[in-house]
Parts: structure tokens; sequence; C-alpha cells
């Protein structure tokens, strides 16, 4: 009887077994070929894709420099000012899914995106590649989708985005614990590309900043003003540019190659370079880097209790510069 049992069951639970093996090859051979798919798009799209941002700020002898490399049409890692290297997963739809934080070769970070409405609501960033969280960034839109507020829940800072009606950005506010500490405020007169939104694929947006809207909208800023705030909430000017003096070199399709700003108030200069691959006649090729070599700029080394620095935001002998200078005048 059993044998008979046996006999009768065994060619179904083959058969059952069977058919799951093929579907989960099936659904596994889908996955895959939709990430092929949606990566010949992204590859298909072609097009600039800018691997290096230099910023050079002659007034305080300081730089910043964002490189960029691609795998299958979109940002595979991701080289920050501050020493820290994102290396990008995505999802199969090609949108941001995880980046893990490596400093000096060791990971530092696992982020991980949590969306909403197609937007990234919420970062979880990890201990290393463990489960301990370090911090959740809750990030907020607003009807037309741009992002209006990020706030670090373990850090206790938040940041206030202000856009123009043509939906670039206009300004971001640094608040730590409550305290005004940073704001930066933008104009654009000139029909410039925004790299790093033509032609960056695969980033969403600039998580590895706290002011992480920087770089938002179509285009390019014409001039930029940095504010500091003392302990008493009182405004100090770090630099303001201005826009009249602003000379552009601009590259394929009004990609910017180099913008050099002139300090207001200084008289000082501050220049931006981009480098592409895919974009004929459009290569800086390396047009800060005299610059830099003669005067020795000051790179900027990680600060291990502070992974996300402002883009543009002086770091602490800068801040203290501006304290002496402060008390000067």
């Amino acid at each position: 009887m059993k044998m008979n049992l046996f006999t009768s069951v065994f060619p179904l639970l083959f058969s059952v077994l069977f058919f799951l093996g093929c579907k989960k090859e099936g659904g596994d051979l889908k996955e895959e070929q939709e990430m092929k798919t949606t990566a010949a798009r992204a590859e298909g799209a072609g097009g600039c894709q800018v691997t290096k941002y230099h910023y050079y700020d002659a007034i305080h002898d300081h730089e910043q420099i964002e490189e960029f490399t691609y795998k299958n049409g979109r940002v595979d890692e991701w080289a920050s000012y501050y020493g820290v290297v994102y290396k990008m997963e995505y999802s199969v739809n090609g949108k941001m899914k995880i980046a893990r934080a490596y400093y000096n070769g060791q990971i530092i970070s696992t982020i991980r995106f949590i969306y909403s409405n197609n937007k990234v609501v919420k970062e979880i960033w990890y201990v290393g590649n463990t489960q301990d969280i370090d911090d959740e960034v809750i990030n907020t839109f607003n009807e037309r989708g741009q992002l209006i507020k990020s706030q670090s829940i373990a850090y206790d800072y938040i940041v206030l985005n202000k856009y123009t009606a043509q939906g670039y950005l206009e300004s971001w506010h640094y608040f730590v614990g409550g305290v005004s500490t940073q704001k930066g405020e933008y104009t654009y007169n000139e029909e410039i590309k925004n790299p790093y939104v033509s032609a960056r694929p695969g980033i969403d947006y600039n998580f590895a900043w706290v002011n992480s809207a920087f770089g938002s909208g179509h285009r390019w800023y014409s001039s930029e003003k940095i504010i500091l705030f003392d302990g008493n909430g009182d405004p100090f000017v770090y630099y303001d540019q201005d826009a009249s003096k602003t000379l552009w070199q601009k590259g394929q399709q009004n990609n910017p190659l180099r913008a050099d700003y002139v300090d207001a108030i200084s008289g000082g200069s501050i220049i931006n370079s981009f480098e592409y691959i895919n974009c004929p006649g459009s290569n800086s090729n390396n047009l800060t880097e005299s610059l830099v070599q003669k005067s020795g700029a000051n790179k900027n080394k990680m600060d291990v209790s502070r992974i996300r620095p402002l883009l543009h935001g002086p770091q602490k002998e800068v801040i203290q510069l501006v304290k002496e200078m402060r008390k000067q005048h």
C-alpha cells in the first residue's frame, strides 16, 4: 500500500518540484533580463557623463574634488572630496538601492534607500556592514517632487531647501540642534546645463552631503553666496559671488567646462571645472590643476565624527579663520 502510494505520489511531487524549479529559474532569468534591458537603455541614452567636479576657492586656498566612475550606464563609484568612496547598487528598474561607504579601503557605512512615490523618503545608515543603525535621514518632498527638508534623527540636524519658480535650488539652510549654522544662496542667469542632472545617471540626489539638494534643477548656478552664523545667530558672509562677473567655458550641448566666479567682497576668485566621458569637445583637461599646484590647496581630510559634510561648506579650520576675521572687523 505504501509502495503504491509512493509510486502514485512521486510523479506528482517530481512535477511540482520541476515546476517550482522552472519558475524560480524563469524568475531569475526574467530579473536578469530586466536588469540587462534597463542597463542597455541607460547605456543607450549615451551622451556626456561627468567624471570629475573640481571646486577651488582661491580666497582661502581650499579645494573639493568629486569623482565618478560608471558601469552599465550608471554611476558605479562616487569618490567624495572628504575621502569616502560610495559604491552603488541599483534595483531592477535602475533606482538607487544600496550604497556602501568605504574609507581607506574599509567599509564604514551601508546606506539603504527607502522609496515612496518614486522618491527616497528615508536613508538608513548602518554601521559598517552590520544591522546597527547609525542614523536615519528623513526626506520631505513638496507637490512638485522637490526635496524641501532633510532631517537627521541621530545627529540632530535639519536642512531646509527653497526653489525658484523655474525649479532651480534657490537656497539651502543648515540647522544643528535647531540653531542656524550655515546657508547657501544661488542665482541662475545663464542656460548652462547642470551636469549632476544631465550627465550623472544613477544618482537621484546628493545623499553624500548634508546639503543633499545641492545640484537640483537643470541649470548650473551663476553665483553662490555662503553665509555662516555665530553662536548668537548673527550672519557673516563667507563669500558672495557677483553673477555679472562670472566667466564661462562651455562644452558640448551647453555643458560647463569651467566657471570662474568673483567674490564681490574680497575680489578673489572661485573656480568650478568639470571633466566628462562620451562627450567630444567637452573636457576641461584639469583646468584648475595648474592653479592648485601653484597654491598647494588644502584638501579636506575625513572627519570620522561627521561622515556627511557640506559641499562648499567651510570646514573647521576655515570656520576658525572666519571667527578671527570677525574679531578684526
